[in-house]
Order: C-alpha cells, then structure tokens, then sequence
C-alpha cells in the first residue's frame, strides 16, 4: 500500500500538466516504482494462499501489467479509470430507477446518447447545446459523409463559443409563436430508434 500511495502522491503532483510534463515525470520518477512494484508482486504472489483475495487480486494485475501500465508511456492517460466510474454513476442511478429500455436496440441508444452527454460534461460543452446542434445538423448529411467533425471532441474546436450557452438562448420557450404549431419529440422516442439510424435520420415526432 506503501509503494501504490507513492505513486499516487506523483500523479496527485502532475494533476492538471499537460501531456508532455506528465509523461516525463512519470518516466523519471514513476517507472521506477512500477517496475520494484511488479517484481514485489511477482515474488510474493506464489506464496499468496490460494483462492485468497489477495492472490487474486495479485494475479489479476500480472496478467493484465502491461494495461495497468499504458500510462507510464502517454501522458494523456490516467493512472486509473476513477473518472469514468464518477461519470457512469447517474447513468447506473437512471437504469436502477428505469429499470428497463424497452428494448436491446434501445439499451444501445441509450449508451451512445449517455457516452455523448458524459463527454460533453468532461469538455465543458453544454449537452443540450452539443446535442440540438448535432442533431440538426446530421439529418441534412448523405448517410457516406463523415461525421468526424461532429464528434464533442472536434465540435468544441468550431463551436466553443455555443458551448456556455444557456438553454434559454437555444430554444425559444414552449409558450414561443414559433412553437405553437411545432410537433413535439418525447425523450421515450430516443430509445425506440434502430441503432444504425440513430443521429442519421430525424427524431419521431409525435
């Protein structure tokens, strides 16, 4: 626990440098460590009981060691995947409390539209701004346009200015002339889409 929480206090350290200060941090100062922790590992692992969680657990990081340590060799990679599971945590919350999707094709959608809005969220863009933006926009692309351009990643570049955009400047409100006549979609209509049409055609309107 010793030689983890070392290595821990080096990324707590480097936390918010960029990828190239990371990276030569971690090859001066963390390889070393990783490298004694392995062969730590390797030796007391045999002589672990068997079955116990410490073997197990032991084992486990053996077999997957040069996974765990991808980091050591790209700075823009996380020593664990602690913020994925912070960022899953209202998903497993939205499926406990809707308990089902309707459907396998909507279990999908479903994931694809979480894993958007989440990495929107991690880039500061607004989800509902990506999203109304996104969805406008690909209904009028051939089905053989690329959609690179589209991804938060990329739209954040072209866009970054819509991204502190308050819903209110981006939808006019219900009650608006504009919308009087305007069918309206239902989130329920998301998880009814086919998979392979999701983002390419417009959403069902009721």
């Amino acid at each position: 626990m010793q030689r983890i929480a070392e290595i821990y206090g080096i990324e707590k350290e480097i936390r918010g440098r960029t990828a190239e200060e990371r990276l030569a941090v971690r090859q001066a100062r963390t390889r070393a460590l990783i490298d004694k922790l392995h062969a730590w590992f390797a030796a007391t692992a045999p002589r672990m009981m068997a079955g116990s969680a410490t073997s197990d657990a032991m084992k486990y990081a053996l077999q997957r060691w040069a996974g765990f340590t991808r980091f050591l060799d790209d700075g823009r990679i996380e020593i664990d995947n602690n913020a994925a599971e912070r960022a899953i945590r209202l998903v497993t919350l939205q499926r406990k409390n809707a308990l089902f999707t309707g459907h396998q094709l909507g279990a999908e959608n479903w994931a694809a539209i979480s894993s958007l809005v989440e990495t929107c969220k991690m880039l500061d863009i607004n989800p509902y701004a990506y999203l109304c933006d996104v969805l406008t926009r690909i209904i009028t692309r051939a089905d053989t346009d690329p959609i690179d351009d589209l991804l938060p990643y990329n739209w954040v570049d072209t866009h970054a200015a819509q991204a502190s955009f308050e819903m209110s400047s981006i939808a006019a409100p219900p009650d608006h002339p504009k919308l009087q006549h305007r069918p309206r979609c239902h989130v329920g209509d998301f998880y009814r889409l086919p998979c392979t049409t999701l983002g390419r055609t417009a959403l069902p309107m009721q």
